[in-house]
């Protein structure tokens, strides 16, 4: 059961989301092929799967007396996370491509960005910030 605060989030989210539709016309379109997209068989067969294993460890929990109605909230707060998880949408994508043959010796070297900026400067597209010295290469936490 809802308490009235999240009651009236609902109500108040609805109401916001009913006048975006009306009143922005180009939200439709897109809205429309969002929705079109969940309804792939490749996101909509496991999102049943996983969905009919939910309710299949609800219903087995309320035979053994574990589960009751008063914590249905409780369940989606477990199981859309889940869900989500299930497609991996917290994985961030990475490049796993190895480094090219020209470039793994500038990074053995530490010279990544040296020459980009050094580049940059003689065209006038980037300038020093106010506390850097005179030599890039010198280590600057050193005092000699």
């Amino acid at each position: 059961m809802l308490t009235t605060r999240e009651m009236a989030t609902v109500i108040w989210l609805v109401a916001i989301t009913a006048i975006a539709l009306i009143k922005i016309p180009g939200l439709r379109e897109p809205l429309r092929d969002l929705i079109g997209t969940f309804f792939q068989p490749i996101l909509l067969v496991p999102a049943m799967l996983y969905a009919a294993w939910m309710a299949a460890v609800v219903w087995f929990a309320a035979q053994v007396g574990v589960w009751q109605p008063s914590l249905a909230k409780d369940t989606l707060y477990w199981a859309v996370p889940g869900l989500i998880l299930l497609f991996g949408a917290t994985k961030v994508a990475t490049d796993t491509k190895p480094p090219t043959d020209r470039a793994l010796p500038a990074l053995r070297a530490g010279r990544t960005g040296r020459r980009s900026h050094q580049r940059l400067a003689r065209k006038g597209r980037w300038r020093r910030p106010s506390g850097w010295g005179g030599d890039c290469r010198r280590n600057h936490d050193d005092p000699g």
